[in-house]
């Protein structure tokens, strides 16, 4: 079993594990200065990705004992939203040429609409994520503690149109800790539970956690607040299910609610976790009271399965 995440900073945007005490996990939440992401769409959807977002590092050893996100697995999903009152929003992110004379302007911009109508204003919308999982280090220190994941945003007509943003995920015999996407128009995940399962799983667990996000992080999201945030998380399982996606039928689950309550709200993720598939979906509402959902709907390989390791928490769903 891989050792446990020591409590040092890293150079990426994520959130990292500082101390396990029994079923609570506290995180602390880091930010660089790094560019991440950029503009891929258009005229300009030939640019070479950047050096440091290439898989082709080192190789990552703590991939080895990966049963769900294997190296060279990508995951899709599909990412709806909904603003206060549940009705249907769309994300469109467009290209801000004021970033080439200022680089304290982001180069991306993004807005929520109610329609599926893209006037020029607009720009292109996301409709999809690619979960990539790496085979190397990433050139990235959280190789040291964590799998590398690159997360693509895409249009179901034009393809990628960002290169996003690479993060990690942690899967272990004791647990699988997911990072979501956090950038333009799901940053708001950063403030909900993370998905994270304790093995092995049955109805009625429970465990916890706590999350400090520092200002400099809360102001991508909230750009006038003036302190930090912190939360404390508490997880159950508290169902069992089977249910079809377009890749497989019948597909076993648990059911895991986890809320966040804090100094600045409270919001709640609800996911469906499958031993084989991973997290299949994820519903999240925000501490703004907005709804995020994702819905895994494919799989590609270059994943080889290794047959002689059992699934996590065979016999247990």
């Amino acid at each position: 079993m891989r050792k446990h995440l020591p409590d040092i900073k890293r150079n990426n945007n994520y959130c990292l594990p500082v101390h396990k005490a029994g079923n609570v996990i506290v995180f602390i939440f880091l930010l660089s200065c790094s560019a991440c992401n950029y503009w891929f769409a258009g005229r300009m959807n030939h640019m070479k990705e950047p050096e440091f977002f290439l898989d082709n590092d080192a190789i990552n050893t703590l991939n080895e004992d990966n049963i769900i996100y294997e190296p060279g697995a990508t995951y899709v999903y599909n990412v709806a939203f909904f603003d206060k009152n549940g009705h249907r929003q769309f994300s469109y992110v467009k290209y801000n040429p004021a970033c080439r004379s200022d680089r304290k302007i982001s180069c991306n911009t993004w807005v929520l609409a109610d329609s599926t109508d893209t006037p020029p204003q607009y720009g292109i919308r996301i409709d999809k994520i690619f979960l990539t999982v790496y085979h190397s280090k990433g050139h990235s220190s959280l190789s040291n503690s964590q799998t590398i994941i690159k997360y693509d945003y895409y249009n179901s007509k034009k393809g990628k149109i960002l290169i996003g943003e690479i993060t990690g995920v942690i899967e272990d015999s004791a647990m699988i800790f997911l990072h979501p996407p956090r950038q333009h128009s799901l940053i708001m995940t950063e403030f909900s539970p993370f998905p994270i399962v304790k093995i092995p799983l049955y109805i009625g667990k429970e465990w916890s956690g706590a999350i400090d996000i520092p200002e400099n992080m809360v102001k991508k999201a909230f750009p006038d607040a003036s302190a930090s945030m912190y939360f404390s998380s508490n997880y159950k399982v508290t169902d069992s299910t089977s249910i079809d996606q377009p890749f497989a039928r019948h597909i076993p689950c648990h059911i895991i609610t986890a809320h966040n309550t804090g100094n600045a709200g409270n919001s709640e993720l609800q996911f469906h976790f499958n031993p084989e598939y991973g997290f299949i979906r994820m519903k999240y509402v925000n501490i703004d009271d907005t709804q995020i959902q994702f819905t895994l709907e494919n799989m590609y390989a270059s994943r080889q399965k290794n047959t002689t390791r059992q699934p996590l928490n065979k016999g247990n769903i």
